[in-house]
């Protein structure tokens, strides 16, 4: 009951901007699975990792810092990305690239 009448004192209150809230709930709802999209493919791919290397680092740095986040203390983040810079140098030397 308590929560009903919140709700519609809410609800009555937020009524006079319904398009502005519908925009912001759709950004919010997208930009999230953007997020987790983006999250997936770096997660699972370590083509797309060294493509956001070469080409987006701060990106790539965000999600390094997302998994010493997400972690809680066991720094993945770092251990994924030493892993991740010493294959690509070691791939790059193997090639003769300097």
């Amino acid at each position: 009951m308590v929560l009903y009448q919140v709700w519609q004192t809410i609800k009555a209150h937020h009524l006079k901007r319904p398009g502005l809230y519908t925009f912001a709930a759709c950004f919010d709802v997208t930009a999230l699975a953007g997020g987790y999209w983006v999250w997936k493919q770096l997660r699972h791919n370590e083509e797309n990792r060294l493509y956001c290397y070469e080409n987006y680092p701060r990106i790539l740095g965000v999600y390094y810092w997302g998994l010493n986040v997400l972690s809680f203390g066991e720094r993945l983040g770092d251990k994924q990305q030493d892993y991740d810079i010493g294959k690509w140098v070691y791939e790059d030397v193997q090639d003769g690239k300097n």
